[in-house]
């Protein structure tokens, strides 16, 4: 959603799916229908703010998809994400 790093972070829940993967959230006060989608190919790297309403549809491929992520925060940061979520 371009712009939305500069809003408040937005409240998030797990993902309601049935078959949701485990850890997967979602976020259910924000019209998403203008999302401009970013096609990526294999080898492709995407960079963004950790606050950019972001997501990704399911893999319906016979491959493999997969993701490496990382954050950088200053030191002393504590992330409160593995609380909020009981985990």
């Amino acid at each position: 959603m371009p712009g939305s790093h500069r809003e408040p972070v937005h409240d998030h829940v797990p993902d309601r799916r049935p078959d949701a993967q485990y850890g997967y959230t979602e976020i259910v006060d924000y019209d998403l229908s203008n999302s401009v989608p970013v096609l990526m190919q294999p080898g492709d790297l995407l960079v963004f703010h950790s606050h950019l309403m972001h997501r990704s549809t399911d893999n319906e491929s016979k491959g493999i998809r997969a993701a490496m992520v990382w954050h950088y925060t200053k030191s002393g940061t504590i992330d409160r994400t593995l609380e909020k979520f009981g985990r």
